[in-house]
């Protein structure tokens, strides 16, 4: 489900949290901070094909990024749905222990070394730090190669300069959606705790949460994580009052500057918690379930536009 804006098709269905694709009006750490992948498949009638070279921008290096899931599906799905190798060079744009501030422009030449000397054939963002930094810099960097900003949400690039070479995925989240959900499955709740870190990213959503929950004033009490130790925020999960929930929103870098494998941090906190647990994801991990971000579509998605993108770079070589 997603919406498709182009030339052809001007209007399309929102669902929440699904992907929603934008096209253009015409058709490794702070120090070392990349990895580079020689990803081929091996079919023979792969192999024939030119490689195709890839940059991808990652917004914090892996595996603390909370896009790791879709940035290891969307990496996979690519490579699997290609009908030609593609050589793909991965830049974090941050460290997680420096995602706390914005990117500086020294990462700029990191990436410049990173590409090498070989055309690009296209340049994928993941994240809004990476998309941010990505516009900033695009003419210094890669100004005529055609770019494709994905795992991103809507609010990060609504109100950017789009080009003829810019293609958008972007997300449509609504945390506000998720305690309307823990209200109707659990109308007694009185305490929330929000689990969200310290970075650049978790605290523009955390202003965002504050801002939107203020509906809910009149009825619940929030507890926000976002200068707590990981190590406070399992005993508060652990001690949560009756008549609580838990909502694990974002966790990457935690309110002492420590970087957090957020998959590994749902479930440390699940282990212990005596209140309902709720997610954007994790299904099957032991959160609640309820309006969760399908990373699977996600990444189908993003890669179907990818290959499109790619198909009208070759036909134009």
């Amino acid at each position: 489900m997603a919406i498709v804006h182009d030339a052809h098709c001007r209007t399309g269905h929102q669902v929440w949290q699904y992907p929603r694709v934008r096209l253009p009006l015409r058709d490794s750490r702070w120090r070392a901070l990349l990895v580079v992948l020689l990803l081929c498949c091996p079919l023979p009638a792969v192999a024939r094909g030119e490689t195709r070279h890839v940059l991808v921008l990652s917004s914090t290096e892996r595996p603390f990024a909370p896009q790791s899931g879709f940035a290891d599906a969307l990496v996979q799905d690519l490579i699997r749905s290609s009908r030609e190798p593609i050589h793909l060079v991965e830049v974090s744009v941050q460290a997680a222990r420096a995602s706390g501030e914005a990117p500086d422009a020294s990462m700029a030449q990191r990436i410049r070394s990173a590409s090498g000397s070989h055309r690009l054939d296209l340049v994928m963002t993941i994240g809004g730090p990476a998309a941010t930094f990505a516009q900033q810099f695009r003419h210094e960097l890669f100004p005529a190669t055609p770019m494709l900003v994905a795992g991103v949400d809507r609010r990060f690039v609504e109100h950017g300069t789009f080009t003829d070479n810019q293609t958008t995925v972007d997300t449509q989240h609504d945390p506000a959606l998720m305690i309307d959900e823990i209200l109707r499955l659990l109308p007694e709740t009185r305490t929330v705790m929000v689990v969200v870190g310290s970075s650049q990213v978790e605290q523009f959503w955390l202003r965002e949460m504050q801002r939107e929950f203020r509906r809910f004033g009149g009825r619940l009490q929030f507890i926000w994580t976002n200068e707590l130790s990981f190590e406070e925020i399992v005993e508060r999960g652990r001690t949560m009052p009756a008549q609580s929930a838990i909502f694990f929103a974002i966790l990457a870098l935690d309110g002492k500057g420590e970087p957090r494998v957020e998959d590994d941090a749902l479930a440390s906190l699940h282990a212990v918690a005596n209140a309902p647990l709720f997610a954007l994801h994790g299904m099957g991990s032991g959160v609640v379930g309820g309006r969760l971000l399908s990373i699977d579509e996600l990444s189908r998605t993003t890669t179907q536009v990818a290959l499109r993108v790619r198909g009208r770079i070759a036909s134009q070589h």
